[in-house]
């Protein structure tokens, strides 16, 4: 049993101890990490299967430079995916894939070559993907990101941090800013 185990741990601290979809010992690029400053994520949601999107992914994945790397498929369907987008926080309620990348690997002399094929990858992918995100794949990858993981939701949900956190204390990971009043009696949206 872990050190750890069975006592309360900061959530910083948590956040940092080793499990096994992320060891310690590999450099990682998971879900929606930044690949470069400035560059956009290797996360999404894929709408349709589609014949030519299987033709990408077996182009690329038989090249994945390490064989810890892998590329996911989550299906969301089922009662998930009926759920009307505005019951909830998240809106992406469709017959869906969510989409991932989650390239890792040991020795920072591959770095390049990693990054390189997972943006490659993600790059060749993009005209199948939905703009949008599961928040829990991002990164820190600014607002706009983060709009699209709350979709149609981000006005309501930035009215109720407006109401609940004026001051916007509860700004980590993927803050919704709180809606504020602008010159002329309009909202920035």
């Amino acid at each position: 049993m872990p050190r750890h185990a069975g006592r309360i741990t900061p959530a910083a601290i948590k956040a940092k101890l080793p499990d096994g979809t992320s060891p310690h010992d590999l450099r990682h690029h998971y879900a929606s990490v930044l690949l470069a400053a400035g560059e956009s994520v290797v996360s999404g949601y894929l709408r349709e299967l589609t014949e030519k999107a299987i033709q990408t992914l077996l182009r690329f994945i038989p090249d994945m430079p390490s064989t810890a790397s892998g590329v996911g498929l989550q299906q969301m369907h089922g009662v998930a995916s009926r759920v009307a987008p505005s019951s909830t926080a998240f809106p992406h309620r469709a017959e869906q894939y969510d989409f991932l990348i989650l390239s890792q690997w040991p020795d920072a002399a591959d770095s390049q070559r990693n990054i390189e094929w997972t943006r490659a990858l993600f790059d060749a992918m993009q005209p199948h993907l939905e703009d949008a995100v599961y928040v829990n794949n991002l990164g820190d990858e600014g607002a706009g990101r983060v709009r699209a993981a709350y979709g149609v939701n981000y006005p309501r949900l930035a009215a109720v941090k407006k109401t609940y956190d004026p001051d916007n204390l509860f700004r980590a990971n993927q803050n919704i800013a709180p809606l504020t009043d602008l010159p002329g009696g309009e909202h920035d949206r």
